[in-house]
């Protein structure tokens, strides 16, 4: 089994670059004059999503999401790389024997 390699959190898929271009697309089109609907037809989208990407275009200047609260990690990524491989050389082990 290959090695498992511990990568950076990846960004949230509302901050994808694609899905900030797909925003930035709706401004653009409403700035050059179409009507939410309109707008809303032609990419697929429903209304209210493109009125809210342009109210908070106006409002804060940007497309991003803002950042929602979450509980934060109670490991680090050196202790996710030590239970999983831990998990590895003992597969039959529960998630709770490997933490202690």
């Amino acid at each position: 089994m290959p090695e498992r390699i511990h990568r950076r959190r990846p960004e949230p898929r509302d901050n994808n670059p694609d899905i900030i271009m797909e925003r930035g697309m709706v401004i653009g089109r409403y700035h050059a004059g179409q009507s939410y609907s309109q707008i809303s037809r032609e990419m697929g989208l429903s209304r209210n999503t493109v009125k809210a990407w342009v109210r908070r275009y106006e409002e804060e200047g940007h497309v991003r999401t803002r950042p929602r609260p979450g509980r934060p990690r109670v490991t680090t990524p050196q202790q996710d790389a030590a239970i999983y491989a831990t998990s590895v050389r003992t597969p039959f082990k529960t998630a709770i024997t490997l933490t202690r």
